[in-house]
């Protein structure tokens, strides 16, 4: 395993504790109505940024499942940026999908729609001047051809594509969304 070179980490507002009667000083917070140790069981709130062109990831692999994964750094496409993920809250939905599944969410999947953070690398044909924006991150991207998203109807798209669903979401360190998505967030 490679070394770490630095630690982000992110806390809800559900409940964060760092009572050390139980676990001898380890935080822990209460996801999705279960009390969790930070560090050992579901590392959704900790993110180590490894040397290299690595990442960690938080995957759901099947209902109630889910597993840290070392997985590459995304590159920009055509229209497309790199955001780094400084927040991905929590919401209703990911702990359904977490405990229920989604009809939309296919498996394994990077969850997490609520995105905030930093614009790191744009792809071709998009103005580089946004590198270190800040930007929130529209959860949901339409095909932005139809009459719906032209009339700025974009939650209407029936070709919508849904971060954390169709397309990875923010429970990783790097993002790569279609402009877009920051466009609209």
């Amino acid at each position: 395993m490679e070394e770490e070179d630095t630690v982000a980490t992110r806390r809800s507002g559900e409940g964060v504790s760092t009572d050390d009667t139980e676990s001898g000083d380890l935080p822990y917070v209460v996801l999705m109505g279960i009390q969790v140790r930070v560090h050992i069981s579901f590392q959704m709130w900790t993110f180590f940024i490894k040397k290299g062109d690595f990442m960690n990831t938080l995957v759901l692999t099947k209902k109630q499942v889910t597993e840290q994964k070392e997985s590459q750094i995304p590159e920009c496409g055509d229209g497309e940026i790199i955001v780094q993920v400084e927040y991905c809250g929590i919401c209703r939905t990911d702990r359904k999908a977490y405990r229920m599944g989604q009809i939309d969410l296919h498996m394994p999947r990077v969850l997490g729609h609520e995105i905030s953070g930093t614009v790191i690398k744009t792809g071709d044909k998009i103005d580089p001047s946004l590198v270190g924006t800040q930007v929130n991150v529209h959860p949901g991207i339409g095909c932005h051809e139809c009459a719906e998203c032209e009339s700025g109807n974009d939650q209407c798209c029936t070709k919508m594509q849904i971060l954390g669903f169709h397309l990875d979401g923010g429970f990783c360190r790097y993002l790569k969304i279609p402009e877009k998505g920051v466009k609209n967030g």
